[in-house]
């Protein structure tokens, strides 16, 4: 995706400017399974900006 390609690490910006575009999706979806997806990966998105700024990956120890 863009320059950065697909597998290059994101900064917490990027996570939310992607989980921003879900929603925006998301008011426009018409299925239900796409407007779910949306839902879950802007979610997704946003906890993965947070666990970038506080240094954790999503899922936390309790993941394990």
């Amino acid at each position: 995706m863009g320059e950065k390609g697909e597998n290059a690490m994101l900064d917490p910006a990027d996570m939310r400017a992607r989980a921003q575009r879900c929603r925006e999706l998301l008011r426009i979806a018409v299925r239900p399974e796409v407007k779910e997806q949306l839902r879950e990966w802007a979610e997704e998105f946003e906890e993965d900006a947070a666990a970038l700024e506080g240094g954790t990956r999503r899922g936390g120890a309790d993941a394990e």
